[in-house]
């Protein structure tokens, strides 16, 4: 889940350029000229994050999957999975996620559509917390950063209240 880091999203972007342009010589230019816009729109999403997310900074995350290492890192977050590497918690390891949830005063329980839900819906009741949805793989990018930027907002301004 790299690329829900934009700066490092921005060091994949260069090797795919350069393989690219070693691909297709005669588009390298175009390949250039739509590499150089992304990039603009990447590095402007991550300065808009650094500023918008700042106030929120070591806000708790539950999340449903371990997708969310590289935003939580890149924008001081703190991400705590109900699974791990596919893997549902244990009953020792679920007790400890409820009582850091509940001292940070988790509100929301960040789910995805791609992984099963159950374990989320059970912590949520727990916590007395909503669900949300979020789709770290669409194909839309920028809108998809975005929506994380507004949904992680609104659970740190929570958690601050």
């Amino acid at each position: 889940h790299i690329w829900l880091s934009p700066p490092r999203l921005l060091i994949q972007l260069d090797h795919i350029e350069k393989a690219l342009k070693e691909s297709f010589p005669s588009s390298s230019s175009l390949i250039g000229k739509r590499t150089s816009e992304l990039k603009a729109a990447i590095e402007a999403l991550h300065k808009e994050l650094l500023t918008s997310l700042a106030p929120y900074k070591g806000t708790t995350l539950v999340v449903a999957h371990h997708a969310y290492a590289y935003f939580c890192d890149e924008y001081h977050l703190k991400e705590l999975p109900i699974e791990h590497e596919g893997k549902e918690m244990n009953i020792h390891e679920l007790v400890e996620l409820l009582d850091l949830a509940k001292k940070a005063h988790v509100h929301t329980v960040f789910t995805q559509v791609q992984y099963p839900q159950k374990a989320a819906e059970q912590i949520a009741k727990e916590l007395q917390a909503s669900l949300k949805e979020l789709n770290p793989y669409s194909s839309e990018y920028l809108s998809m950063m975005y929506e994380l930027q507004d949904a992680f907002k609104r659970e740190g301004a929570l958690q601050k209240e």
